[in-house]
């Protein structure tokens, strides 16, 4: 059983979710393409190049096509859960026609709510809203699981079992990558134009002051507004300082407009009053200066060595699932048993 440690998967009652990657390059392993400051030092490359796989660069590696042994872990799992989709790729790499598979998968699993984070937010926006996008699910799903397959995913998509539930599909989350100011101004509007049932930025690794306030309320360019906001530092031997003034200014903002807000890490440096051990741990030190003028010092620590408060507090909030999902699953499973 796939079981998650990332702390936003989890559920409110502490149930871990789970990572599901279909995505693989030609040599078996993951793959993708470095496009922002954030991917310089990619967890996912430094894990997959111990087990061969080639640098997340242009040219090295492409994407192959997917088999059922990599669609499969949805169908296995049977109790509903969060699912974090190509935690170790970018989903948005792929070709249309690979997209439209793995779209069935997440419709056809419809017990589970699948979280989508990209940082390629002008493929999804121009996959979401492409002609006939509806239509070539439900015709990858006949073609590579048959005719009841088929019937399930058209009913939830266009809703003749459970009318008003159409397009987005209501399990699938889609978020985009902000990990600095210039990243969000060019991300989240693509985001927010995007169909989704819920919307989501991870500001992770947080690089610089990032501001989401005109994207968290509804307003006549964004309407609705932002559903989750989740932030941290960045983590590893090679992570960048994070202030914890940009970690306070999000959740702020979040509060002001009852968006839930949700602080995963520190990453690499810690102020010394969330240290689990000893503040002055040996290693590097840097003082960062706020926006506002005053300073904040932060120290290196160890993996571990930070508690995830900020502020004296944990910030875990996470947004309720879709307003009617659970009675269309039941509407599609009884229609499923009458079939059969």
């Amino acid at each position: 059983m796939n079981k998650s440690k990332i702390e936003w998967l989890q559920d409110r009652d502490g149930t871990p979710g789970s990572t599901w990657n279909p995505l693989r390059g030609k040599l078996g392993m993951w793959h993708c393409v470095k496009v922002s400051p954030g991917c310089a030092h990619c967890y996912a490359e430094r894990l997959g190049r111990r087990f061969g796989s080639y640098p997340y660069e242009e040219g090295y590696d492409e994407l192959a096509t997917i088999t059922d042994a990599d669609l499969g872990p949805p169908f296995r799992w049977r109790k509903p859960r969060k699912v974090f989709v190509c935690s170790m790729s970018d989903l948005f790499l792929a070709v249309p026609a690979t997209l439209n598979l793995i779209f069935a998968v997440m419709v056809l699993n419809w017990r589970h709510t699948f979280l989508v984070l990209t940082k390629r937010a002008g493929a999804m926006q121009a996959y979401m809203t492409a002609t006939g996008v509806r239509e070539s699910i439900t015709d990858a799903a006949r073609r590579h699981y048959g005719e009841r397959a088929e019937c399930d995913v058209h009913n939830l998509l266009y809703g003749e079992v459970k009318p008003g539930v159409f397009w987005p599909p209501r399990n699938v989350w889609l978020g985009v990558t902000a990990e600095n100011h210039l990243m969000a101004y060019g991300r989240v509007p693509l985001l927010m134009k995007t169909p989704a049932e819920k919307r989501f930025v991870s500001c992770e690794p947080l690089l610089t002051d990032v501001l989401l306030g005109e994207y968290l309320h509804p307003s006549r360019h964004f309407r609705p507004g932002l559903d989750w906001v989740i932030a941290g530092g960045e983590s590893g031997s090679e992570g960048r300082p994070m202030d914890p003034h940009w970690a306070r200014t999000l959740r702020d903002e979040c509060q002001q407009w009852g968006v839930p807000y949700f602080f995963k890490q520190w990453g690499a440096w810690a102020p010394p009053h969330v240290h689990r051990t000893n503040p002055t741990i040996p290693g590097p030190s840097t003082t960062i200066r706020h926006v506002c003028g005053s300073l904040e010092v932060v120290y290196r620590i160890r993996p571990g060595g930070a508690s995830r408060e900020l502020d004296g507090r944990e910030w875990s909030e996470i947004p309720d699932e879709a307003e009617g999902w659970t009675e269309a699953k039941a509407a599609v499973t009884r229609e499923g048993q009458k079939r059969a």
